[in-house]
């Protein structure tokens, strides 16, 4: 514990740091071990994923200055940057999607641009990559286990398409989620200095949710208001695209509805996953 405070000693601006778990471990050079496996118990309602979805973006773009040769240090100084390149490309990994997740703004751009160009090929796209988790993960585990075919559920098949249908019709608003914690960080940095270090807990977050659900799926209203827009849009300048986008416009346009009900209390605990 002393090596690590001294390593650590004077090394970032204060107030600086929300997630803290990766620059620290590149700065004290921290080993692998694999054999630890963590759990981590998910969000009991979309409300409490979404702002630990946010938070989590904001702490990843708070730390993406280690990528660059130059780093800042207490008292608003450069220095060179001591980390490797090995270690700045995993800073640099974090500001992607995560393996299991989806880059949805430019999913959501990639379907704008169809709509607005009569085009398919980005439409075929995000559809594909939407449906590979459904259709492509058990004939993958089929082909790598031992079980073969006795790997199969309909069941799962079932909740993973579900899935999907959530995930494209909540595209917009996890689009913006993601693009307001970005620029979040980039405001507070460069202009209020303030509220870097903004977190609110998981249970603070499932207490206060009744009184929360209200201007939430108000909030969500946006995403159905946007759909109207593109909706008007598409049908004055390309009417022959409405056909190819109707179907996710309509989704975009419920994603209210999506969002109470995954907001609705659940019975029992919510099962503990591994953490990543």
């Amino acid at each position: 514990m002393r090596a690590f405070s001294r390593v650590l000693s004077g090394r970032f601006p204060e107030e600086w740091l929300l997630s803290h778990d990766l620059i620290e471990g590149a700065h004290v050079r921290v080993g692998l071990a694999s054999d630890i496996e963590l759990y981590d118990e998910f969000p009991q309602s979309y409300l409490s994923y979404t702002r630990r979805q946010h938070r989590w973006i904001r702490g990843d773009w708070q730390i993406a200055d280690w990528i660059l040769p130059w780093v800042p240090e207490p008292g608003g100084r450069r220095v060179p940057n001591p980390l490797s390149w090995f270690d700045r490309w995993k800073v640099f990994e974090q500001l992607a999607p995560e393996p299991d997740t989806h880059d949805q703004p430019g999913l959501a751009h990639c379907l704008l641009v169809d709509f607005s160009s009569d085009g398919v090929v980005s439409t075929l796209v995000v559809a594909m990559q939407l449906l590979f988790h459904p259709f492509g993960r058990q004939p993958f585990t089929m082909a790598t286990t031992r079980q073969g075919l006795k790997s199969f559920s309909f069941s799962k098949v079932t909740h993973d398409l579900l899935r999907t249908v959530a995930d494209a019709a909540l595209l917009v608003h996890q689009a913006w989620l993601a693009l307001d914690a970005i620029l979040r960080v980039w405001y507070r940095r460069l202009i209020s200095r303030r509220g870097l270090l903004e977190w609110t807990s998981a249970q603070v977050t499932h207490r206060s949710g009744p009184h929360r659900q209200p201007w939430f799926v108000a909030s969500l209203g946006l995403a159905s208001l946007f759909s109207g827009i593109v909706v008007w849009a598409v049908q004055r300048w390309m009417p022959s695209s409405l056909a190819m986008a109707s179907p996710w416009l309509v989704l975009w346009f419920l994603s209210p509805l999506l969002g109470w009900l995954l907001n609705l209390p659940t019975a029992g605990k919510a099962k503990a996953t591994p953490a990543v």
